[in-house]
């Protein structure tokens, strides 16, 4: 017994091994972003994903689906074994729980050093070359009339509408997926840091389950997947692959993971794609001046145009379907706490607030282009 023990002794210690790295990286952000980020991390993910790329489904989405199988195999097998071992019960038993400690010991180091240990990178502000600071409501309001300029302009050359008048995209979902890769080649060419070969976005088979969660999108470290809902207001998707390129690329923060999107979208050369990143970026504004000034976010609404305003309000109009059901309402509320903490746990104070701080990088962005004047 004592040697099986100490044969499964080395795979215990990776939790203390686990803390241990987590404290390094916190403590100083350049290990974590040359041994980690772009060291152990970036070549883990590649390799990973590369593999994982060559199926067309989730792989982590086929796993959590078939779990409960899985579950219920394991038991059977276990109580069978517990039978069969005559006078060895707590021997079974001993090494079954040992075992069990043993794959939970493995799978956390696997997911501190192809996620966690990614929170004390770097941050990408870093690599934009410019500094992060508290913004005004004024310049809050200049950038998002900017904004919403823009999409309105491009709103009126797409042309692909459902039988509401609500935007459409043009290719099926894999092409979307592979022009979300290509956006990220093109990004990579002006931060480096971006660069590397990944797999597509993953589309869940279970997409419209998944909006009862309100999820668009989950990076699965373990798998190295990118997985994207595809049931939602269809301007949503190529923002919310970009985002979750932005986690597979290993940047984790999801203020970060927003503003890398709207990069990608907006320096694409897609028209649906800039459209979709502008309008990701109008939402975060008009949330934060919500909160900031009411009156002004009010007026910021009203320079929407007619059509990406029917765009919004379809999106508001699905989620409000989704919140309406029981379902809905219980399963949405259980994930957000589980998000909220999760982030809190990394490190992200706000919780879900964070997704909104993506506008303090888009405002330092246009403030260091010299569109906002003192």
């Amino acid at each position: 017994m004592r040697k099986y023990l100490y044969k499964r002794m080395w795979m215990l210690l990776l939790v203390p091994v686990s803390f241990l790295i987590l404290y390094i990286a916190e403590k100083n952000s350049w290990i974590a972003e040359h041994i980690f980020a772009r060291g152990i991390y970036y070549y883990l993910s590649q390799l990973i994903s590369t593999v994982t790329g060559i199926f067309p489904f989730s792989i982590a989405e086929i796993f959590v689906l078939c779990s409960p199988i899985l579950v219920i195999l394991v038991i059977v097998l276990f109580l069978r074994h517990i039978a069969m071992s005559e006078g060895r019960h707590k021997t079974v038993i001993y090494k079954a729980v040992l075992n069990v400690l043993c794959v939970i010991s493995a799978a956390f180091f696997i997911y501190v050093i192809t996620d966690s240990v990614n929170y004390y990178r770097y941050p990408f502000s870093y690599y934009a070359g410019f500094e992060v600071e508290k913004s005004t409501v004024d310049e809050l309001y200049a950038v998002g009339e900017d904004i919403v300029m823009r999409a309105n302009e491009i709103r009126e050359e797409l042309v692909n509408e459902d039988d509401e008048g609500v935007f459409k995209l043009t290719g099926s979902m894999g092409e979307v997926s592979e022009m979300a890769r290509e956006a990220y080649k093109t990004l990579g060419k002006e931060y480096p840091v971006l660069k590397g070969h990944y797999g597509k976005n993953k589309l869940f088979l279970t997409s419209k389950y998944i909006s009862y969660s309100k999820m668009v999108g989950l990076f699965v470290p373990f798998t190295m997947e990118a997985n994207n809902n595809v049931d939602v207001v269809q301007y949503n998707i190529p923002s919310d692959m970009c985002h979750e390129l932005a986690h597979l690329h290993g940047f984790i923060k999801e203020d970060e993971a927003n503003y890398i999107a709207y990069l990608a979208c907006t320096n694409s050369g897609n028209m649906e794609f800039e459209y979709s990143g502008l309008v990701q970026a109008y939402i975060c504004i008009e949330n934060a001046l919500y909160d900031a000034d009411l009156k002004k976010c009010e007026e910021l609404t009203g320079k929407l145009s007619d059509k990406v305003r029917r765009d919004v309000n379809a999106n508001s109009i699905y989620w409000k379907k989704i919140e309406d059901t029981k379902t809905g309402k219980n399963v949405s509320s259980a994930a957000e706490s589980i998000n909220d903490e999760y982030l809190k746990a990394n490190g992200q104070e706000e919780g879900v607030k964070s997704y909104g701080l993506m506008v303090d990088l888009l405002i330092s962005q246009y403030r260091s282009e010299g569109f906002l004047k003192d």
